[in-house]
């Protein structure tokens, strides 16, 4: 299991690739493991539970979760360059 999955409702919404889009390099949600539990009443699934129906709310939501995903992909760039930097030291 890897990458953090939106829950409503203890329902799964989307699979492992539906937060990659919140990322800006591929590599961010991969490297994360956990659920995004959306909790307003307002944020309803579509009839595939692959995402949510479009309205206000939902914008909303996916602005806040833009910006955290950013706070996240900090983390994940600050491994990568240690990693890297661990390399080229055992070189």
């Amino acid at each position: 299991m890897w990458g953090i999955r939106l829950r409503r409702e203890n329902i799964q919404v989307g699979n492992e690739y539906t937060m990659q889009k919140f990322f800006a390099d591929d590599g961010g949600n991969p490297y994360f493991v956990g659920e995004l539990f959306c909790v307003s009443k307002d944020l309803i699934s579509n009839s595939q539970r692959d995402y949510f129906n479009e309205n206000e709310v939902r914008s909303n939501f996916e602005a806040q979760v833009i910006q955290y995903c950013g706070e996240l992909s900090v983390i994940y760039k600050i491994r990568q360059h240690f990693l890297i930097q661990f390399l080229i030291f055992m070189i």
